[in-house]
């Protein structure tokens, strides 16, 4: 009996201890997540793929709702595995069954073979990251993909075509370049012309009462209607002769004796080139000098820089000038117009190769209108002619490297003399039976351009005056009394301590920059430029050298007020003065 109720107290405590582990076990231990679904199964079109069930049991049953998209059997020797071939692309479901009436779905998609297409890309490029999708196919049966992902260089994106295109894809292409592909091209164009032109021309008419001889080499002195040799009609006696005579009373080019007083009364109308007239009257006899003598220099010089940004493989162009109206024969017998372009032209094809370097298609312009190569049509119209400086070509560089892709220097000289024959000769002395003309010209070009790889600016990055900014409108005191007609922005103290002050210097910029004036190095007025005070080359001005530390002093028991010395008290006014309560300003917008 005793045995018996130890066994029944045994078998109870067993019990209550299992119950409380199942209670205990059921509220510590965290739920089980379900297993997640198998991934699909990617069969490709024409390939033939293996499928087992997850705890690779033997397969009973096998159900394929698509027959059309894949094909099923079973492979001989092993009753887990089934082999699925792809028949057309497509997406179908397979449902598989154990010996133990266990079931498990998954997920068969059909497509073309691009896994040889990903590992060429691979191979081809190691750096880039292009994901390639299969789509659908197209009305020739041939594949479609999608290409996504960045490649490292713009050439890249070409072999990426280049590969799918060999392979029998058509492809949709959303592939894009990394990093910044944005070109900024810096070209500057320098040209100076320089012309030197000299001419002298000596000539003269000498006539007397039965006589004249006349010097006209290089047409200094325009003769009048008598220039053969025949008399004119005037109030008395006409010299004639191999320099031609002229009417007494007229105006016109020669010498002429009035008959009533036998006074020598010539007028000489000399042409538009002389520039220097020397006259002898005598009662029976003139003689006149007609000389050009003229030197003239010409330099003209023209610096254009302009900037453009585009993308790679871009292209981009602009042009600062204005459109010439060039008239046309239109239809019908009427007259059209059509405009040409002048001024600074640039434009350019940027692509930035595999290698770093920048591959440019550049083309810079610069003309000019000009008058001296224009023609008048046939209505009278006259159009101007057009200067032109034209370069194209293609380079090949690294970003911040410089290339002179253009340059022209042109020499031209042209030398004329006419003269008379045998006296034209003589030396020294035929200088007065010769004109000569001697013309010198040179022109220089030159064309500079260097490409940058730039990324947008962030917004404190933005200059803080842009073109315009820096300066305002005169008030009428600087206008009308200074005839000042663009001042600098800010206030301004026209005199300061008793000395006027030009509004240039109340620039910010006006101890930045070396300036020429008549305040240049006055101590007084804060110097000009960045030797204004007497400083070296190199070294701040004066006024903006910040001054040294006092040198340490030992604590006095008696404080000691500071005794002003002469600079300083010279200095108070000043500093009075630049206070802005005490600047008188010249008033006006500020």
């Amino acid at each position: 009996m005793h045995r018996n109720l130890n066994r029944n107290v045994l078998q109870w405590r067993s019990l209550a201890l299992a119950l409380m582990g199942v209670i205990w076990g059921g509220v510590g231990t965290p739920a089980q997540e379900p297993s997640p679904e198998p991934a699909p199964l990617i069969v490709p079109l024409g390939s033939t793929v293996k499928l087992q069930m997850s705890k690779k049991q033997k397969i009973k049953t096998v159900t394929n709702p698509k027959e059309n998209i894949i094909s099923i059997r079973t492979l001989a020797g092993d009753p887990t595995t089934v082999l699925l071939t792809g028949q057309q692309d497509g997406v179908t479901h397979v449902e598989l069954e154990d010996t133990d009436g266990n079931k498990e779905t998954r997920e068969v998609i059909v497509q073309v073979d691009v896994e040889y297409l990903r590992m060429q890309l691979r191979r081809a490029l190691p750096t880039a990251n292009v994901t390639v999708i299969p789509v659908s196919k197209n009305a020739d049966g041939k594949t479609v993909v999608l290409l996504s992902g960045t490649v490292t260089h713009n050439s890249d994106v070409a072999v990426v075509r280049g590969l799918v295109d060999s392979m029998g894809f058509k492809y949709i292409d959303a592939v894009r370049v990394g990093g910044v592909q944005q070109v900024q091209l810096d070209v500057i164009i320098a040209q100076v012309n320089r012309t030197d032109l000299r001419n002298l021309t000596f000539n003269f008419l000498g006539n007397s009462r039965y006589a004249g001889f006349t010097s006209n080499v290089g047409g200094a002195a325009t003769l009048g209607g008598g220039a053969s040799g025949g008399g004119a009609t005037g109030g008395g006696t006409t010299g004639g002769g191999s320099g031609g005579g002229s009417s007494g009373g007229g105006s016109a080019s020669g010498i002429s004796l009035s008959g009533g007083n036998n006074a020598l009364a010539w007028a000489a109308a000399p042409a538009a080139t002389t520039n220097l007239l020397l006259g002898f009257v005598h009662n029976a006899w003139g003689f006149q000098n007609f000389l050009e003598a003229l030197r003239s220099n010409g330099l003209a010089k023209l610096l254009a820089e302009p900037r453009l940004i585009t993308l790679s493989g871009r292209p981009a162009s602009f042009l600062v000038g204005g459109l010439q109206a060039v008239p046309q024969t239109g239809q019908f017998g009427g007259t059209g117009v059509s405009f040409q372009q002048f001024g600074t032209m640039l434009s350019f094809l940027p692509i930035v190769m595999g290698n770093g370097k920048i591959y440019l298609e550049v083309s810079p312009s610069v003309s000019s209108l000009d008058q001296a190569n224009g023609l008048t049509n046939f209505n009278g119209t006259n159009v101007p002619g057009r200067n032109i400086n034209y370069v194209t070509t293609t380079v090949e560089l690294e970003p911040g490297q410089t290339f002179v892709i253009g340059g022209l220097i042109q020499h031209q000289v042209q030398a004329i003399i006419n003269k008379v024959p045998c006296l034209g000769d003589l030396k020294y002395f035929g200088a007065l039976f010769r004109s000569t003309q001697y013309q010198d010209s040179e022109q220089e070009v030159l064309i500079i351009v260097t490409p940058w790889l730039v990324d947008a600016e962030s917004c404190n990055q933005r200059p803080k005056m842009l073109p315009g900014e820096e300066t305002r409108r005169p008030d009428n005191f600087e206008l009308f009394l200074e005839g000042i007609i663009e001042a600098p922005r800010g206030p301004r103290q026209v005199y300061q301590d008793h000395h006027y002050v030009p509004a240039w210097m109340n620039s910010p910029s006006a101890q930045l920059f070396p300036c020429v004036g008549k305040h240049e190095g006055n101590c007084s007025l804060g110097g000009c430029g960045i030797n204004g005070c007497g400083g070296s080359i190199g070294e701040p001005p004066a006024a903006a050298m910040p001054a040294p530390p006092p040198p340490p002093q030992a604590p006095l028991e008696t404080p000691l007020q500071p005794v002003p010395s002469e600079a300083a008290e010279s200095a108070a006014p000043a500093a009075a003065n630049d206070s802005p309560a005490a600047a008188p300003e010249a008033g006006g917008e500020r």
